[in-house]
């Protein structure tokens, strides 16, 4: 049993088919440790991605041929060393005195924990930048919507969406594979800190942490124009709540 599986073996923790469980490390973050992982993301990736949410008032989004831009990234052990040294000064500066917490969390393996707990599971490619930004919009979505389970279509739809998406940019088309790659991998590490805050609040039922976590992602979204509060997650990808 690896250290992902051993605090929260066997509970249902975040999503029913996209769950992460993560060792005693996740009590240490705390929902203090948030980021921004859009804003880390260049807005036109963000902005293409989300297509599925911009048009959710349709039963689902229709696609119009496949795409030209490659969407898989390397396992570059030096870019994925320096994405990771980013995500640890953003979350250092984000909170200084939370910094002993930090490199102990650092100190566990995200990629492969994201690779074998969230992607593989989901029918995610763990190294696809479209695939990366669905897991961490679902579970920016989930954590908003106070969601704990989601369907295995649910998660397909919003797959392929986001990969026609992406396919069909150009400046997702013109990015060097450096670039998919850091751009994928600072996502995921973003994901899994989603996963963390919410093994946290499993953990400690902490429900104004909850409650601060869900308002933090849904500001996150609505400054790209996205109301997540108001959204489903359907068997088609993300619909209008019904009033």
């Amino acid at each position: 049993m690896t250290i992902w599986r051993k605090r929260l073996a066997g509970l249902t923790v975040g999503w029913v088919l996209m769950s992460v469980t993560v060792d005693a490390w996740a009590q240490d973050f705390g929902m203090v440790l948030f980021n921004d992982s859009m804003a880390l993301s260049q807005n036109y990736v963000a902005q293409a991605a989300l297509a599925s949410v911009a048009n959710a008032n349709a039963e689902s989004v229709a696609t119009s041929g496949k795409g030209k831009a490659r969407l898989d990234f390397s396992n570059d052990q030096t870019i994925s060393r320096e994405v990771r040294e980013d995500f640890r000064h953003q979350l250092i500066a984000a909170q200084p005195d939370a910094t002993d917490r930090i490199e102990r969390a650092l100190s566990q393996d995200w990629l492969a924990g994201y690779r074998n707990e969230i992607a593989r599971p989901n029918e995610l490619d763990p190294n696809n930048l479209a695939d990366a930004l669905t897991a961490y919009v679902i579970a920016s979505w989930a954590a908003v919507n106070f969601v704990d389970q989601l369907s295995a279509e649910g998660i397909a739809a919003v797959r392929q969406q986001m990969r026609d998406a992406l396919s069909r940019s150009p400046e997702v088309a013109a990015m060097s594979a450096a670039d998919r790659q850091s751009m994928g991998e600072m996502l995921i590490y973003n994901t899994v800190l989603v996963m963390a805050n919410r093994t946290e609040i499993f953990i400690t039922g902490n429900r104004e942490l909850q409650r601060a976590m869900a308002e933090h992602y849904r500001a996150q979204f609505e400054a790209l124009g996205i109301d997540m509060a108001s959204l489903s997650l359907t068997r088609t990808g993300f619909t209008r709540k019904r009033p």
